[in-house]
């Protein structure tokens, strides 16, 4: 009987302490995302108009490039999180050091790798061919522009790192801090860099340079101030832990490479399809609506390091109601939000871009049910990727991808751009939502009923 007690009040306070953090980490995150919401604002109406629409709409692909940095590390910064999270939850700090350690050393190596080939083959690339340039065609500008892109990219990898351990030990709100004052230097510095008439290889150095201070202050408050004792040495690399973590990351990048070519590649190919001027517009209607996606995705990703921790503890009651309630924040959030963006997003446009690239209602209406269809399965991957539940996932994934580009193009060729955004959601809603999402809701109902019968017991 006094075990049965024990076990109520441990569910009683521990969830309450689990989402604290994750509300804590949501509120930091929306706060800082509202500040990078508004320099988004200034920021793209400002290159807009400076660069002209081909320029323009090279900044938004390089810009778009530079978010793949996440896979360049095979899925290893992410397999961190439930390593640091499964550590923290058995006070294990050894285990932690080498797990960081490892992952460290190992992405220095793969940043090496990356910076050397970069620099050998990116001369030799026909650039003006691949980014289906007119007017920039054999652009020394270009091709500086491009270079410094691959610096950034290189540079960005390790210092993916200190987001991570913030995340896995729920103290994402910390990292946040140190986001936003990124974000202000990057908008003071592109401000400083357009009032000089700088060229487009200065206005990435400015903007996208910047960003990189946000990452290393934060490395510094970690493991100088906060967790210390993380601090990444060659004496904590562990080969097997390495071994381990890597062959779980494989997993992970998978599914993460596929979803990246599943949301990030439209750019690329309505450059493709219909030319660099189209990128403006299409470009700007995608971030517009993507930021209707960034405000539950404030409250839903610190959920990930929550899910790894209450599957520790084998509290699975807790993960099926979070996760039925974040799907429904999700979907309230989104629709509505998307629906006010619908019917004034031409307006928007008009008046704080450009009149001369207002998108069609049909772009418009096809984004909508994007943002709505992308929100609700940032919070399938989630509840996945916090409970390592990613075999289905990575069998299903790289079948999501191709099957997107390939109806990218087709229904893109028949449709216009508004149809590679269709591609988007039919292929998003049929396999993230459906499949994965329908097995990992059945999962949890499941192992939450067991749990329930034997507290009853």
């Amino acid at each position: 009987m006094q075990k049965k007690a024990s076990s109520r009040l441990i569910q009683l306070f521990i969830p309450k302490g689990r989402l604290h953090r994750a509300g804590m980490t949501g509120v930091s995150k929306l706060l800082v995302r509202g500040f990078s919401t508004l320099v988004g604002f200034l920021v793209l109406p400002l290159t807009a108009q400076y660069l002209g629409a081909e320029r323009f709409g090279l900044w938004l692909i390089l810009g778009t490039l530079l978010t793949w940095v996440s896979m360049a590390d095979l899925g290893l910064s992410n397999s961190l999180i439930n390593a640091l999270s499964s550590a923290d939850t058995r006070h294990d700090r050894r285990s932690a050091q080498s797990a960081l350690s490892s992952v460290f050393f190992l992405i220095i190596l793969i940043s090496l790798g990356l910076l050397l080939i970069s620099l050998s083959i990116y001369a030799m690339l026909p650039w003006d061919l691949m980014l289906n340039l007119k007017s920039l065609s054999n652009s020394q500008e270009v091709q500086s522009a491009i270079l410094i892109c691959l610096v950034i990219f290189v540079l960005k990898l390790p210092l993916t790192i200190p987001s991570r351990v913030c995340n896995a030990y729920q103290e994402g709100y910390l990292y946040e801090l140190w986001y936003a004052l990124s974000n202000f230097l990057s908008f003071a510095a592109i401000t400083i860099a357009i009032h000089f008439k700088a060229d487009l290889p200065w206005l990435i150095i400015s903007f996208f340079g910047m960003q990189l201070l946000g990452d290393v202050f934060a490395a510094v408050h970690i493991f100088r101030f906060r967790h210390p004792w993380l601090l990444p040495r060659l004496e904590f690399f562990d080969f097997s832990i390495a071994r381990s973590l890597t062959s779980k990351s494989l997993q992970m990048w998978i599914a993460q490479i596929s979803a990246l070519i599943l949301c990030q590649t439209d750019l690329l190919i309505v450059l493709k399809l219909f030319g660099s001027s189209e990128v403006a517009s299409y470009g700007i209607v995608l971030r517009l609506f993507m930021l209707v996606c960034y405000i539950p995705s404030c409250f839903i990703t610190p959920l990930w390091s929550a899910y790894s921790e209450a599957q520790s503890r084998g509290d699975y009651w807790w993960i099926n109601q979070t996760f039925k309630k974040s799907l429904l924040f999700g979907l309230l959030w989104s629709a509505g939000l998307s629906g006010v963006l619908l019917l004034s997003a031409q307006k928007i446009i008009a008046i704080w871009f450009n009149p001369d690239i207002i998108p069609s209602i049909d772009l418009l209406f096809a984004m909508f049910c994007v943002a709505v269809v992308t929100t609700i399965a940032r919070c399938v991957a989630t509840l996945i990727n916090g409970l390592a539940e990613t075999k289905l996932q990575t069998l299903i994934a790289p079948v999501t991808a191709i099957s997107n580009l390939a109806l990218s193009f087709f229904l893109g060729a028949h449709l216009g751009s508004a149809g590679v955004a269709w591609s988007t959601v039919i292929c998003t809603t049929f396999f993230s939502l459906v499949i994965l999402g329908g097995n990992a809701f059945s999962k949890i109902r499941i192992k939450s009923s067991h749990v329930k019968c034997n507290l009853d017991v």
